[in-house]
Order: C-alpha cells, then structure tokens, then sequence
C-alpha cells in the first residue's frame, strides 16, 4: 500500500514540476545614455524636466516577429540629456517624440550592449532671441507698485517656415503664446512643480502674452503686439529685417518679485502642436532682491516717509507719524487729531500710539505700516 501511496506522489510531484518553465533570460543591465541636440545652436536643446520623451522599440525581441511593437519611453532631462541603465541588450528603433520641434525620421537598428551612447539633432520649432531682463520698480499703474519687479524683452525666431516631413511639405505651426517662468527651484520650465503658479506669472497681459497667429500674419505685419507704455514701449510695425529673418515683433513681460527670494527665471515660446510645449531661452538666476515696507497713513495725519520703501536683508528703517493739526475757528469748540492706531503687520502697537514713530530693524521680511488718526476735543484725555 505504501508502495502505491508513493508511486502516485512521485508521479503527481513530476507532473506539477513540468508546468514551470526556468527563465533564463539575463537581467537588464545596459545602459542607453545621450543628447537631444539642437541642430540649429549645435547645443543641447533646451527643455523643461521630462516635459517630452524618447520612444524605443527592441526589434531583437524574439517575443514576436519583427521585435516588440510596443514602445519604452525615456524622459528627457531639463539639460536635454536622457538615461536609462535597464535595458536589455538588443536592437532597437529609436525616436525623440512629443517636443517642440520637426518630427525627425526614427534611428533604426541602434545595437544596445554594456554602455552605448546615441545622440539626437533635432530642428527646433521656435528661438528665442535677443533676450534681456533688468531688474526694475513696478510703475505706479501696476498693483504691485513700487516694489521690486524684472523686465523681460525678447524675440522669437521660427528658423524654418516648412519643412519636409514623412515625404510632404508641412507648415510651421501657429505661435500660441510666449510666457515668463519663475521657479525656486534649479528645476525651471511648464511642470507644475517647475514653476511658480501665481496669476501674476499665469494669466494672459501679465505673465503670459496669448498670440494664437500664423507665422504668415506675424511676419508680414498684420499682427502687432503693444509694449507695457509704463516701461516706454509702443506699439511697432514690423520690422522688415526682422520678418526677413523669421523674427517676431519684440514681446516684453513684467512681473513682481518678492523679497529675500532666489528665483530661476526663463522665457519660453509655445507652438500650437496639441501639447503644451515650449522652446526655452536659457536659465538665469535673479536674488538680492529688496525687500519692501508698505506705509500708509489715514485722513489726519501723515507718516514719514510714505509709500513703498525698499530695504536690503539686514536693514532698518524709521517712521514717525503726527496729526494735522486743525485751525480755531470762532465760537466753534476747538479739537484735534490724534493717533488711533499703529498697525505694524496688522496689529496695533500702543508704543508706537504714544511715541509717535516706529522703526524695522534687522528686516528679513516684507512689512507694512499704517497709521490712523481720529479728532477729538482739546484737552480731551481721549
């Protein structure tokens, strides 16, 4: 019996051993590193963090004839190189998709093995040219006035009109929109976590100039684009050198900075190509900036000095405050102004009621003050 009793254990034990296959398929270990070159500069194409990707297909695959029809992305990095270093050795099909320039034709046959590096050309659609910022005070008309702001202008370039592409002629495409981008980040580009999303930096006529025009309109003038006149600009014709040179009307941007901030500040240009996808300017680095001491004082009185004041990080300033004070006037009860309240912050200091002045010292952060006066009888203990 016992005999019988292992027989069929050694025969079912066989038969559950026969449905495992062994896998004996080498792990992933080649890396696939490389640039995204801009054929036009000859330099690294400027992006924004795994805005686009590379797509690769093995087509050594054996899963299936002719290789996998599927496709691998790879993100490509905010200096416009890519890595992967999981990759099976093979053959593969390769192709940088989805970004903002001429589709080019896919690199076939890329033999993958321990290390291989394969760059890109690409043609961007837009370039940013002749850019400049400076740092500057927002003018009297802004909201923000008279704190600190950055002054952008620049042009953009379309290096190409057309371009051949799967055999046919295709147009550029239209111009959506340019577009200013702060971040407090190294990282600085469209991602929601590589930009700061105030409307001041978002919304079109601040941050954000929308164009949505054919380059044909832009360049032969039929559409013109009017400077901030609180800066000095006007609205221009096109310049004929310009056009002849596929260059856009100069755009300028004005915004606000806060103070103790570093920002990350690039311009970018976007193509109406169904993603969301900017042609950048490069990276530059704005800090040092003041921070500002917001003074106001009610009908009554005055406070000195008034207005917006800027300080550097470390710094101290003073004010002092009185009322008006207000003619006799015969057979009428004679009465002052006096101070009501000192909000520094938006909460009353008593001390600075009854001193008549206030000073910030050792700033490390916008402030505000503001006095309020309130009339009463003379010799009134009110």
């Amino acid at each position: 019996m016992k005999k019988i009793f292992y027989l069929f254990l050694g025969i079912t034990l066989l038969s559950l051993s026969s449905c495992f296959k062994i896998d004996n398929w080498d792990a992933p270990g080649c890396t696939l590193t490389g640039t995204v070159i801009d054929s036009y500069t000859g330099q690294p194409l400027l992006t924004s963090q795994n805005d686009w990707q590379l797509h690769i297909w093995e087509r050594s695959f054996t899963g299936q004839p002719g290789g996998a029809t599927n496709y691998q992305s790879i993100p490509i990095k905010q200096d416009g190189t890519y890595e992967n270093t999981k990759l099976f050795a093979g053959t593969y099909d390769m192709l940088p998709t989805d970004g903002p320039f001429w589709q080019p034709d896919t690199t076939k046959s890329v033999e993958l093995k321990n290390k291989t590096v394969q760059d890109f050309k690409v043609t961007p659609y837009l370039v940013i040219d002749d850019y400049t910022y400076s740092m500057v005070t927002m003018p009297d008309s802004s909201v923000w006035a008279g704190r600190p702001g950055l002054y952008v202008k620049f042009k953009v370039k379309a290096p190409l009109l057309q371009n051949q592409v799967g055999g046919s002629t295709v147009t550029i495409p239209d111009l959506n929109n340019v577009k200013i981008f702060l971040s407090q980040t190294t990282f600085c580009g469209n991602g929601t976590d590589s930009r700061i999303t105030i409307s001041d930096y978002e919304d079109n006529g601040k941050g954000r100039i929308d164009v949505n025009q054919s380059w044909a309109n832009i360049l032969n003038g039929s559409w013109t684009y009017a400077q901030h006149p609180e800066m000095g600009g006007l609205t221009a014709d096109q310049n004929p050198a310009d056009a002849a040179n596929h260059l856009s009307p100069e755009f300028d941007l004005l915004v606000p900075l806060k103070g103790g901030y570093t920002y990350y500040v690039r311009v970018g240009a976007c193509s109406n190509i169904g993603s969301i996808r900017y042609n950048y300017s490069p990276i530059h680095v704005i800090d040092n900036i003041p921070y500002v001491i917001t003074a106001t004082a009610g009908g009554g009185g005055t406070i000195s000095p008034a207005g917006v004041i800027t300080l550097s990080q470390g710094g101290s300033q003073s004010f002092t405050f009185a009322p008006n004070i207000i003619p006799s006037i015969i057979n009428v009860p004679d009465s002052v102004n006096v101070i009501n309240q000192v909000l520094v912050d938006g909460v009353n200091n008593p001390t600075a009621v009854s001193t008549g002045s206030y000073t910030f010292s050792n700033v490390t952060e916008d402030h505000s003050i503001a006095v309020s006066f309130i009339k009463t009888a003379k010799n009134s203990s009110n």
